[in-house]
């Protein structure tokens, strides 16, 4: 028996439905249904040109959490997904994909562990994330931080392209002269990542209710007291989306730590 075009089609859609994946969230510390990733959607991460600028990072999340809302069939608010629900879910496809995986470390030339997705995935579940309960204080002003949501991370990515005067034409090279001329900024927007409110007296003015813009004038205006507080919580904040993705691994008879770098190259081995 013949099939149509739009039959095949159908069937397609269907499988996707019928072979849903059950992935833990770490916000929700719960497992959600996902299907599986296309092969479209795979080609997606191929086309990115700047894997390996301090860009990559920002153009990978832009594409992978189309995918998240694409694949994700559970009714959750993806937007409020955090930065570290991404890189678990990632992981998550990568191994649904396939589990096994080579690492090559960046300290050591040609040197290469071969992994197993699964057990970070196991490790991030068994993981104790720690999350501020008390908002950075001077005086009568307040901050309050949180990890980056997927809304709040892109929207700041955006921003930064715009204050970069970003061109896709641009080189590798390019692209970094344009960052290294802003980094004074690229690093305040860093911090926005992690503001979820900040209070002055009886005002407050919270992420939701403000543009990365907004949020840059007022971190701008801010005490000088704050910038150290802010970079120390941020570099916290660091820690607690690498730590789970940091294991021991024995490399010539040495145990040591191979933390797996999320993006990209995760889903094209290149």
């Amino acid at each position: 028996m013949s099939s149509t075009f739009s039959d095949v089609l159908s069937c397609l859609d269907t499988f996707y439905v019928e072979n849903a994946l059950n992935f833990f969230v770490p916000s929700l510390k719960k497992d959600v249904k996902f299907k599986p990733l296309s092969i479209d959607q795979q080609r997606r991460f191929i086309d990115l040109r700047h894997q390996y600028s301090d860009l990559a990072m920002a153009e990978f999340s832009e594409v992978y959490d189309v995918i998240i809302k694409e694949s994700c069939i559970d009714s959750v608010e993806i937007d409020d997904f955090t930065s570290l629900d991404r890189v678990v879910i990632a992981l998550q496809h990568r191994a649904e994909i396939d589990d096994d995986l080579v690492l090559v470390l960046d300290d050591d030339e040609g040197v290469t562990v071969p992994v197993k997705v699964s057990d970070y995935v196991q490790n991030v579940k068994n993981a104790k994330i720690e999350l501020p309960k008390r908002p950075l204080k001077h005086k009568n002003i307040k901050i309050h931080v949180g990890l980056p949501t997927l809304s709040r991370d892109n929207a700041t990515n955006r921003f930064a392209k715009e204050i970069i005067e970003y061109d896709p034409d641009d080189t590798q090279v390019e692209i970094q002269a344009k960052i290294d001329k802003n980094q004074g900024d690229m690093v305040l927007l860093t911090f926005i990542k992690y503001i979820d409110k900040i209070e002055v007296g009886e005002l407050e003015l919270t992420s939701k209710d403000s543009n990365p813009g907004q949020m840059l004038t007022i971190i701008r205006k801010l005490p000088g007291a704050f910038l150290k507080r802010l970079l120390t919580q941020m570099l916290k904040f660091r820690d607690t989306e690498t730590n789970p993705l940091t294991m021991s691994h024995k490399i010539d008879k040495v145990d040591r730590d191979v933390t797996l770098q999320v993006n990209s190259v995760l889903f094209t081995g290149a």
